[in-house]
């Protein structure tokens, strides 16, 4: 498409176009021209998690020697509700309703490594008295720039399982990370 034809469509002409945001930070939300400072806007979705983006900001103010946004922990609080559909290998598919009651919390050792665990608790609207939940915890580790290495630990538990099913299940990862776009 020609640069004439973008600017004819509303696009800028360099030929992508990224949406508009706002960076809201303990409820106030930051100057505009801080949008600079985002490095990195990673969206995660899977069929075990809801849907979620993890968005990381240059929190270093050189002029002043301190943090912009935050210090070096964070705990965050969530309450919520949605959809829950779950499929099982030779049983009906289960869908219901749920609360989401949520804690998240990060904290960075260093420069280069950073702690997170996050509970997430999903009591049943449809089916009252059961629910499930989601524990991770695990470490990132920058190695270089680019190159970073993570593991983490999860427990999934079920309280309502197909007959001859665990109702909780760990999983242990680990591995490279590779950040795309930043300088070497």
């Amino acid at each position: 498409m020609a640069s004439s034809s973008l600017r004819a469509a509303g696009l800028p002409a360099t030929g992508y176009y990224a949406p508009d945001y706002k960076l809201i930070v303990e409820n106030q939300e930051i100057d505009p021209e801080s949008k600079g400072d985002v490095l990195e806007l990673k969206v995660t979705m899977d069929l075990e998690n809801l849907t979620h983006f993890d968005l990381t900001v240059n929190n270093w103010d050189d002029k002043r020697l301190t943090f912009k946004y935050s210090d070096t922990t964070t705990f965050d609080l969530s309450v919520g509700g949605g959809l829950n559909q779950e499929y099982f290998t030779n049983t009906p598919n289960q869908t219901s309703g749920e609360i989401l009651l949520s804690e998240v919390l990060t904290h960075k050792f260093s420069k280069a490594v950073t702690f997170n665990e996050g509970m997430f608790f999903y009591p049943n609207l449809t089916d009252t008295g059961e629910f499930r939940y989601n524990f991770t915890m695990g470490l990132n580790t920058v190695l270089t720039k680019v190159l970073s290495w993570q593991i983490t630990f999860a427990n999934i538990y079920l309280s309502n399982p197909p007959p001859g099913t665990k109702t909780s299940d760990g999983v242990l990862t680990t591995g490279l990370s590779i950040t795309w776009g930043k300088p070497l």
